[in-house]
């Protein structure tokens, strides 16, 4: 009998539908960390839980962990490194989701959607100059990680008719992408981009990527949006080429340090556009992890590979 650890409620259906993949797996889902003490050293796999090091030392018995996002550098720390556990995410999940917020952001940018909000909440009908509303049509996007989501967005700005370039670890010839640098290319790339969206993974190379000397290259209309992971611009060098007029403005959904705080000068800058880290949010988020991870439950108990493995050299 497989141990499998939930250290959240789940209901009734998701407990079921776990259950039913196999018939020797015996599932734990429960906040109870008197239950969770019990069964954390027989767990041989966690779904959707957050192990820090003092309980992952608990689990002597662990094999796989299955995430329930993409994102997973909170699992890169040396006592989970150094063990020979395989951890797996819902890549690919978010990507229509990602993508029609990534195109809202766009949106409201280039038809001045901030101001006539603001006007309409103030009762006041004018119309601002056409001089101040952009098209999206003809324009370059450039796209910072070429995965699922950078595919799809991809995709889309095509069917908006933009001319799409991007950045990959490995180029090669994609569906949409006009043309493909690689990461020491990025110079090279963002003169020429109007649209910038970050959409790689928080990992040591690109920490920081985005910084003071990658704003100065961009045009001074460009706008950039952040949905990949905060640390991967820095928020400092950003503030202060929103500030300066180096670039257009900035779609963000992620930060540095969340929440946002209080005093950051990103909440009043006209035009930058924020929210609360809700990009991959979607209807029934919990019932698409699950249908990823009872799909890889049942390869695991059948020996065959996984989907959605995260290479720990590489940090996705």
């Amino acid at each position: 009998m497989k141990i499998v650890i939930s250290p959240r409620e789940l209901p009734k259906h998701v407990v079921k539908q776990i259950e039913q993949v196999h018939k020797d797996i015996k599932l734990i889902a429960t906040e109870d960390n008197n239950i969770l003490e019990e069964y954390w050293p027989q767990a041989e796999i966690i779904f959707s839980g957050k192990i820090n090091a003092d309980t992952l030392a608990k689990c002597k018995n662990l094999r796989w962990i299955q995430e329930t996002s993409a994102g997973i550098e909170r699992y890169f720390y040396p006592e989970f490194l150094k063990r020979d556990i395989i951890l797996t995410n819902v890549k690919g999940m978010h990507g229509q989701t990602i993508s029609e917020h990534i195109f809202m952001m766009m949106l409201a940018h280039a038809r001045n959607l901030k101001k006539y909000i603001h006007q309409q909440q103030t009762h006041l009908w004018q119309k601002h100059g056409i001089d101040e509303v952009d098209l999206l049509h003809h324009k370059v996007f450039l796209v910072i990680g070429l995965g699922g989501i950078g595919q799809k967005v991809a995709q889309i700005a095509t069917a908006f008719g933009m001319r799409v370039e991007g950045i990959a670890n490995t180029p090669k010839d994609l569906p949409f992408v006009e043309k493909t640098y690689t990461p020491d290319q990025l110079n090279q790339a963002l003169p020429n981009a109007d649209y910038i969206v970050v959409a790689v993974p928080l990992t040591k190379k690109t920490k920081g990527m985005i910084g003071a000397q990658e704003f100065s290259l961009m045009k001074k209309d460009a706008f950039i949006v952040n949905i990949g992971r905060g640390l991967v611009i820095d928020e400092q060098a950003m503030i202060k080429a929103l500030q300066e007029g180096q670039i257009g403005g900035a779609g963000l959904d992620v930060f540095s340090n969340e929440p946002l705080a209080e005093d950051s000068p990103l909440w009043d800058m006209e035009n930058v556009i924020i929210t609360p880290h809700v990009a991959g949010h979607m209807p029934d988020y919990l019932g698409e992890a699950v249908k990823i991870f009872c799909s890889n439950l049942h390869c695991y108990l059948e020996g065959h590979k996984l989907e959605n493995l995260v290479d720990k050299n590489m940090g996705y």
